[in-house]
């Protein structure tokens, strides 16, 4: 038996828009995200594969980083990887033993996709040993366990569409030093979503293709625009709540910044 050692890389959008109320009670979105070098690590170190007979036993144990204190704060059968890994068995037919460890470097309800990203590690890890014929359980596993996790499996930089599980790669990256700013602060995401107020909406994909051509040139295009052309919808209700967060992106393009913004529903707010 043989370790396996996942980066469970952090995110940030460079342009989130809430379209519309789902009748699932889930949000379609059009994002643009990009994955960053700041990780968690994520090491399966034993596992037992069974049959579906036997209910999955998971062990996730606290491996240090500059956010430990976050798996000591959050129940075994709460944390994002045992829902993971519980969908990605109950998929694949299977039960056993999983131990995990993980080393924590990003921090909690800070809209960087932290939990969302070490249960993506977790699936990747278990996907490795199961070796299953398709690749379908994987991705049904991440769609049916959280909104980031599609676009967290492969990270980079994409276009992530309806509740999340639509990612476009787009097979280029975004370079630059990038400031993120937190403050501890954290923000419920399903509380973030009701200061919205969206009725319900269908998804036009047409609409959205046009918003996807005209982004992808700003990208592309000089860094200058970003600031007039990306927005995060999350970013006045929140801003009122917490005007502090405010202050913080004005400071960021005082202090020099081509772009800054709050990453998904906060608070971490961040500078390129």
């Amino acid at each position: 038996m043989y370790k396996i050692v996942e980066k469970a890389g952090a995110k940030i959008n460079l342009h989130l828009e809430v379209l519309g109320k789902r009748e699932d009670g889930y949000h379609n979105i059009l994002s643009l995200m990009a994955g960053l070098d700041l990780h968690d690590l994520l090491i399966l170190e034993y596992y037992e594969i069974t049959g579906d007979d036997y209910p999955p036993e998971i062990r996730i144990e606290n491996g240090g980083g500059a956010f430990s204190c976050v798996l000591d704060d959050i129940d075994v059968n709460d944390n994002l990887v045992t829902h993971a890994v519980r969908n990605y068995l109950k998929n694949a037919g299977l039960g056993g033993k999983f131990h995990f460890v993980i080393e924590k470097n990003i921090p909690h309800g800070a809209g960087l996709a932290g939990g969302s990203s070490d249960a993506a590690a977790a699936l990747r890890a278990i996907d490795a040993v199961v070796k299953p014929a398709s690749n379908n359980i994987l991705n049904q596993s991440a769609i049916e366990t959280g909104s980031d996790i599609p676009f967290c499996l492969n990270g980079g930089l994409a276009f992530v569409e309806m509740k999340g599980e639509n990612v476009t790669p787009l097979g280029q990256s975004v370079e630059g030093f990038i400031l993120l700013v937190n403050n501890g602060l954290v923000i419920n995401t399903g509380y973030a979503y009701g200061l919205l107020k969206r009725d319900a909406a269908d998804c036009d994909m047409d609409i959205n293709r046009l918003k996807r051509e005209k982004l992808l040139s700003v990208l592309t295009g000089e860094q200058e625009f970003w600031k007039d052309s990306f927005k995060n919808d999350f970013e006045n209700p929140i801003f009122s709540e917490y005007p502090h967060l405010e202050v913080l992106k004005k400071d960021l393009y005082k202090y020099g910044a081509f772009f800054a913004a709050m990453s998904g529903s906060g608070s971490t707010v961040f500078g390129i």
